[in-house]
């Protein structure tokens, strides 16, 4: 199995991140997918349209994970987010964790 990170921190960078989701889809390889949102990219959780590209990518066992250090700094609240979002205290650290899991890194 292969692991992946896939890192936003630029609201305007959704479009492209989940399409790079739907591209390893299409691959023959599995990989485990997760998804490390900061910075201004946080403001898209809220995002109707992305939040539920999001909820169906969860359904696949794609974990999207939220800055806590980023949603207290653009005011969001956890009951804003999916409920199958995962908060993390700091999104820079859980990004380094995961490289040093083994996880290769990929931003967009």
């Amino acid at each position: 199995m292969r692991k992946v990170v896939i890192h936003i921190d630029e609201e305007e960078k959704w479009s492209t991140v989940l399409g790079n989701i739907r591209n390893l889809k299409k691959e023959q390889v599995y990989f485990e997918i997760e998804v490390v949102v900061n910075g201004s990219a946080i403001k898209g959780y809220l995002n109707p349209e992305i939040a539920e590209t999001v909820e169906a990518f969860v359904q696949q066992n794609i974990l999207f994970v939220a800055c806590n250090n980023s949603m207290q700094g653009h005011s969001i609240k956890r009951e804003q987010l999916n409920s199958a979002v995962t908060i993390v205290s700091s999104g820079i650290l859980e990004i380094i964790e995961q490289q040093h899991a083994g996880a290769a890194y990929v931003k967009p």
